[in-house]
């Protein structure tokens, strides 16, 4: 495929490898949606941080800016494009699964996550199994499960005790995915939630949503 260039007002981020997820609408969906949010108090946590283009837009105004990702091609590719705009100072890069690698008293005072939300029937890895070489390239669009919640689950179940008094997330969301589920389970965990953006596209309707502590 070569190399591929992206831009976001001053921040240039470079991609030479397709198991790193490009930036597509609902990156920019999601950084259109974040960056009136951030301020340079902030320390902020990017789950699935892919190229890194929302990470070093938010670095530029953050006080400090931590990026996580299961796929060590995205690490490797964010700490480059890091190094490439001068800003490895203020952006750290751990390689790991949703809040994993963090410690247990790692707080936040902005969370953002652009999860991987396509529906899929086998939830057990046996299809990857079977096809190891796709492994790294599913887990940029599988969101596991039928309605593709599972990992979307995964991070409002911790994301709670993850945030700052507060703090807030940003959560990108496919119409695919059972909205209304995620504002239920975000009231009953004591979070407000409201919806920022939204944006169709062909087969769904992408949304942002902020959640808050009450």
């Amino acid at each position: 495929m070569g190399r591929r260039i992206f831009w976001h007002k001053d921040v240039k981020v470079e991609l030479d490898d397709e198991k790193v997820y490009a930036p597509a609408e609902d990156t920019f969906l999601l950084l259109d949606s974040v960056e009136p949010l951030v301020s340079d108090r902030d320390v902020v946590l990017e789950i699935g941080v892919g190229s890194g283009i929302i990470a070093l837009a938010l670095a530029k105004h953050a006080k400090k800016v931590v990026g996580i990702d299961i796929s060590k091609e995205a690490v490797k590719c964010t700490k480059n494009n890091a190094k490439n705009n001068h800003l490895e100072t203020k952006i750290e890069v751990i390689l790991g699964d949703l809040f994993n690698p963090l410690k247990t008293e790692a707080k936040f005072d902005l969370i953002l996550f652009n999860p991987p939300y396509l529906p899929s029937e086998e939830t057990d890895g046996k299809i990857l199994m079977k096809k190891p070489e796709l492994k790294t390239v599913s887990k940029m669009w599988n969101g596991l499960g039928r309605k593709g919640r599972k990992i979307i689950d995964r991070f409002l179940n911790e994301l709670k005790i993850r945030l700052q008094k507060d703090g807030q997330a940003l959560l990108v969301q496919s119409s695919i995915n059972d909205l209304e589920k995620t504002l239920s389970l975000t009231e009953k965990m004591g979070l407000k939630c409201q919806i920022l953006a939204k944006k169709k596209l062909f087969f769904e309707e992408l949304s942002t949503i902020k959640i808050k502590q009450k």
